[in-house]
C-alpha cells in the first residue's frame, strides 16, 4: 500500500490503516530504544501518541500532502514526543529526602494543618468522572493486568490497537483534568 493510499484511508476513517501503521511499531521501538534509552512502557506510549497525532493531523487537514514517507513523518512525531518526555522526566527527577527531613512533630503538625485532598482520591474521582469506556479500560489494564486481546474482546473493540489508542485518549483526558484539578489541591 502506498503512503498516499494510507493517508486516504485515514481521511475516510477506514480502520484498515491501523494494520499498515502498526507494521512500523517494531522499527519505531528499536529506534527509540537506541536513540533515547526509554523503557518499553514509555516506548509503547510514544508510538500510540505518534499514531494518534498522525491521524489527528490527517483528519484535521493539517497534513494534506506528504513531503516524506508516512514512516518518516511518524518517526518525526515520535522523536518530538520523546524529546518532550525526556524534558519532563529530567524536570521531575526525584529529590533526595534527606535534604528535606522533618521531625515527627513537624509531620504531625503538617498533617493537622493540611486539609488538602489526597491525590489518589482526586485520580479516582477523575476516573469516575470520565465514565465508560475509559473507567473499565484503565481498570482492566492497570488493576486487573489483562492482556490487550482480553480487553479488546471484553469491551468490543475490533483490534487490540484500537483498545490501546483508546487507552491513550483516556490517559490524555485524565492528564488534562488532573492538571486542572492540581490548581485546586494544596500540597
Amino acid at each position: 500500500m502506498t503512503d498516499e493510499n494510507l493517508v486516504q484511508l485515514m481521511c475516510r476513517d477506514n480502520d484498515s490503516w491501523f494494520r499498515e501503521i502498526y507494521k512500523y511499531e517494531n522499527a519505531f521501538s528499536a529506534w527509540i530504544r537506541k536513540s533515547f534509552r526509554l523503557n518499553d512502557d514509555d516506548i509503547g506510549e510514544l508510538f500510540q501518541a505518534a499514531v494518534i497525532t498522525l491521524y489527528d493531523n490527517v483528519r484535521s487537514g493539517k497534513l494534506t500532502k506528504l513531503e516524506s514517507s508516512v514512516k518518516t513523518y511518524l518517526f518525526g512525531i515520535g522523536r518530538n514526543k520523546a524529546f518532550t518526555m525526556m524534558k519532563y522526566k529530567e524536570k521531575n527527577q526525584p529529590i533526595d529526602s534527606k535534604d528535606f527531613a522533618l521531625s515527627d512533630d513537624e509531620i504531625e503538625q503538617h498533617d493537622l494543618d493540611n486539609k488538602a485532598e489526597d491525590p489518589v482520591d482526586v485520580v479516582a474521582t477523575l476516573l469516575k468522572k470520565l465514565g465508560e469506556p475509559c473507567y473499565s479500560l484503565l481498570k482492566m489494564f492497570y488493576w486487573q493486568k489483562l492482556s490487550w486481546e482480553n480487553i479488546m474482546e471484553t469491551l468490543g473493540y475490533k483490534t487490540a490497537a484500537s483498545a490501546r489508542n483508546m487507552k491513550y485518549k483516556c490517559l490524555k483526558s485524565i492528564r488534562k483534568e488532573f492538571s486542572l484539578q492540581e490548581l485546586k489541591i494544596e500540597w
